[in-house]
């Protein structure tokens, strides 16, 4: 039976660095396909939050106009809404926002206090508590048909968790004159369970590896 004789010096002999070499080969390559894969699965990971804004029935005209929304579809809660005016022939009316969160059970308790500024141009909404669906009016001045298609009426929306400042929804709303459209974008998104497991095993191999590495070293 052969056996790996150490040389003098106490160094591996050529058969011991080969399998050496080859070990520390074979999980170079588990690393690099357990971070590739982590990679694949954070990237096509689906949004957090599928939040929407929705333009629910016509614009309703009186002496002025309004239009009535829904903010939902999110996973993560939010408690604060901001609308700004960016361009158009109309700013907001006051009070410029009123809640109808009457029609949906587990929001009928959600009460929102909004504040105009800006020369009428912004709304802020603040919820009592935090919800992960809002029904709502926006009231603006003049006629809905003052906007055009050539000079449309557009504000643009955000939707933020309690004391946060990063937003779970943003979108730009447009009219012109006849229909609402909306330029939405998902902003979070947050890995699932199983992929921070995962993220989390990574890691920790990383870190045996290294210290292996540096203890052979």
């Amino acid at each position: 039976m052969n056996k790996v004789r150490l040389r003098g010096n106490g160094s591996a002999s050529a058969p011991e660095k080969i399998t050496m070499q080859e070990a520390e080969k074979g999980e170079n390559m588990r690393m690099m396909k357990l971070a590739v894969m982590l990679a694949a699965v954070l990237v096509l990971l689906p949004g957090g939050v599928m939040a929407e804004l929705i333009a629910e029935g016509d614009a309703v005209e009186g002496n002025s106009w309004s239009q009535a929304f829904t903010e939902g579809g999110t996973r993560i809660s939010f408690d604060r809404m901001v609308f700004e005016i960016t361009s158009g022939p109309a700013v907001f009316e006051s009070p410029g926002f009123s809640s109808s969160d009457t029609n949906s059970d587990t929001n009928s308790d959600t009460d929102w206090n909004a504040t105009l500024s800006n020369e009428n141009k912004k709304i802020e909404a603040v919820a009592s508590r935090d919800t992960t669906f809002a029904q709502f009016t926006l009231h603006f001045t003049g006629n809905k048909t003052d906007a055009t298609v050539s000079n449309p009426l557009i504000f643009v929306f955000h939707a933020y968790p309690s004391g946060q400042t990063d937003p779970v929804d943003y979108c730009t709303a447009t009219w012109d004159g006849t229909s609402w459209s909306f330029s939405q974008v998902d902003l979070v998104a947050v890995p699932l369970p199983g992929a921070l497991v995962l993220l989390g095993v990574g890691l920790m191999r990383l870190a045996a590896h290294r210290r292996r590495r540096l203890l052979q070293g």
